[in-house]
């Protein structure tokens, strides 16, 4: 899923809102005298950043992460492995969302984290062990996100882009295993 303008706008009204409605209140609680305008233009700015500037800095950053992963795939992925498709993703591991690398191969699903998680490592997931693939919401407002259940009951959340994609992939895959 990309982030479109209307989510960017959203979030930023969201974030301009909050940030307005706590600066504002810690500034009566502290007794600062920071004016209404003040404050607003600062949650402006705060808004603009977080909904416009953050994201661009992430797509770059999770441009190079992926490159790092690139150069040591070749010792995890075997010669007679084939990537039939990747993409960024995030794997949820409690409360944490582990960023990384998401490849289909003519094997097994892998799910390859990147160094600046807390949790890291790598999951492998073999196509005969996987009952079904299902979409869920992400953070309520966010149709990104992938659920894989194994047969063994446990699952498995990712959040991607182009659901729609991964979820034609994963069920021809698990459909041929």
């Amino acid at each position: 899923m990309k982030f479109t303008w209307k989510h960017k706008l959203l979030l930023g009204l969201i974030l301009l809102v909050s940030h307005f409605s706590v600066t504002y209140l810690m500034n009566n609680v502290v007794g600062t005298k920071q004016s209404v305008t003040e404050i607003f233009f600062t949650s402006l700015i705060f808004s603009i950043g977080m909904s416009f500037i953050f994201p661009l800095l992430m797509r770059w950053t999770g441009k190079k992460l992926s490159k790092k992963i690139d150069s040591f795939l070749p010792q995890i992925i075997s010669n007679d492995e084939e990537i039939k498709f990747q993409d960024m993703a995030n794997l949820t591991k409690g409360f944490e969302k582990v960023g990384g690398k998401l490849l289909l191969t003519n094997e097994r699903l892998l799910f390859v984290s990147h160094k600046f998680n807390i949790q890291s490592g790598i999951t492998s997931i073999n196509p005969k062990e996987i009952a079904s693939v299902e979409k869920v919401k992400m953070m309520i407002f966010f149709d990104n996100g992938l659920k894989i259940n194994m047969k063994d009951n446990t699952s498995h959340t990712f959040v991607v882009n182009e659901r729609k994609t991964w979820l034609e992939k994963l069920s021809t895959y698990s459909q041929a295993a």
